[in-house]
């Protein structure tokens, strides 16, 4: 029996994108961008069948280390809560703006963006 996805509470390794040249593909051939004044997500397919995630929160946009931690967890957090039906085979890679530091509801803009990307790689 499969657990649901909401029920899992743990990021895998596998369901994250680690190396340079994962990062570069999708730089390179992004089919889809969500684009705000404080996120820029960038979007292409691949052939795990599930959704992978990179992060780019510089020292430029959140110079604290303690807050850029912070909004890596809110990003991870919206990620893996994504519905199911979602679950695509996409490489999304969320990089930072330095205008993050005054956006008072992120979790919402998380949240808004990625249902942008969604409708974009359906």
């Amino acid at each position: 029996m499969a657990i649901p996805k909401q029920l899992i509470q743990k990021f895998p390794l596998s369901h994250r994108l680690a190396h340079s040249y994962e990062f570069n593909a999708v730089f390179d051939k992004n089919e889809a961008r969500v684009s705000s004044a404080s996120l820029l997500f960038l979007a292409k397919p691949n052939n795990q069948g599930f959704n992978r995630l990179g992060m780019i929160v510089s020292k430029k946009s959140i110079p604290g280390s303690v807050q850029r931690n912070q909004v890596k967890r809110r990003i991870r957090e919206t990620f893996r809560k994504l519905p199911q039906d979602q679950e695509l085979g996409w490489d999304i890679v969320v990089l930072t703006r330095p205008k993050i530091k005054a956006e008072s509801d992120l979790s919402g803009l998380l949240q808004n963006s990625f249902m942008s990307l969604a409708e974009k790689l359906r």
